[in-house]
């Protein structure tokens, strides 16, 4: 069952720039470590999981956890759980209000985009949208990043644990089954004509919401008719 983040409607833009102190490095890792999709490489995943092994988030050997039993196990199981979902909402809740502040942004500056804006206008609605543009592209890869990481780990776990909690490997899922939107919205923002598509998105939106309450229009409208042939036939029927 895939677990929700709760939302956060007011988030500072340096908090914005925050990392989680959970399983990914508080330095991104750079190109270096990434191939041509802009992915971390099998060596930096390993890099990762080896490090939070050591500092014991992940129990190292299959040995370590027949020696602490059971109930160690779930426990431990249980805490990296609990920092993978942290983790996860931590940046899930500020992407998605960054792209909330794009969307207000490219809107904002679609409806006062006149011949009469004055330039200084446009300029700071330019670098304003750029600057969350950027930030929604860095919180997109610090997700994409944990989700792989996350996928990992548990494949990790299944080769050298004897049990893995059934909750992490349906979180894992869950994670994998939003990475093919985030895989979509980065080629959206990382793109050089960003806000020029997310107008498009937006234009398309508006039309097919204005389709979607046409419909139902129709719809009550036939129900209408529906329920007053039925009292017709009642009221006959009665008499």
């Amino acid at each position: 069952m895939p677990f929700t983040c709760p939302p956060q409607t007011s988030i500072t833009d340096s908090e914005l720039q925050q990392t989680f102190p959970g399983l990914l490095p508080a330095t991104p890792n750079g190109d270096s470590d990434r191939d041509s999709t802009g992915l971390l490489t099998p060596n930096a995943v390993q890099s990762i999981i080896a490090s939070l092994k050591g500092s014991g988030v992940i129990p190292a050997q299959n040995k370590d956890l027949k020696m602490q039993g059971d109930a160690s196990r779930t426990s431990k199981q249980a805490a990296l759980l609990s920092t993978i979902k942290s983790e996860y909402c931590f940046y899930d809740s500020r992407y998605k209000y960054v792209l909330e502040k794009i969307f207000s942004e490219v809107q904002q500056g679609y409806l006062t985009n006149t011949p009469t804006t004055s330039a200084t206008t446009s300029a700071t609605t330019s670098a304003s949208t750029k600057k969350y543009i950027s930030l929604a592209q860095a919180l997109n890869r610090r997700l994409n990043d944990l989700i792989q990481l996350v996928h990992a780990i548990t494949e990790d776990m299944t080769t050298t644990s004897t049990s893995i909690d059934t909750e992490m490997t349906n979180t894992s899922q869950s994670m994998q089954d939003q990475k093919k939107k985030l895989d979509q919205q980065n080629k959206t923002i990382s793109s050089n004509e960003a806000t020029m598509k997310i107008r498009k998105e937006m234009v398309n939106y508006s039309e097919e919401k204005a389709r979607h309450t046409d419909n139902l229009l129709k719809l009550y409208s036939f129900l209408n008719v529906v329920a007053l042939g039925l009292l017709v036939y009642i009221y006959k029927a009665a008499n």
